[in-house]
């Protein structure tokens, strides 16, 4: 799976980054719309947990984005899932 990191400004509720609501890529801002899915993924073998987003923007574009917690960054994922 082929990754990037992105800037995201995101809402933090009862939970860190709850919810994300825009974040930057290739140097252009998107507006989430709406989050279509999310998901948590845990990996007990290396001890990693990501919370991923499928989410629609404002232009209509669909994304999938992810926060590492243990990297404490986000990331866009460049192929579906």
């Amino acid at each position: 799976m082929k990754v990037e990191e992105i800037d995201v400004s995101a809402y933090s509720g009862y939970k860190l980054y709850e919810k994300p609501l825009k974040f930057i890529y290739k140097n252009e801002e998107f507006t989430i719309d709406k989050i279509l899915s999310r998901s948590t993924k845990d990996s007990f073998l290396n001890h990693k947990t990501q919370h991923w987003f499928k989410v629609l923007c404002k232009n209509k574009k669909i994304f999938t984005i992810f926060y590492d917690i243990n990297q404490d960054k986000w990331f866009i994922s460049l192929f579906p899932l």
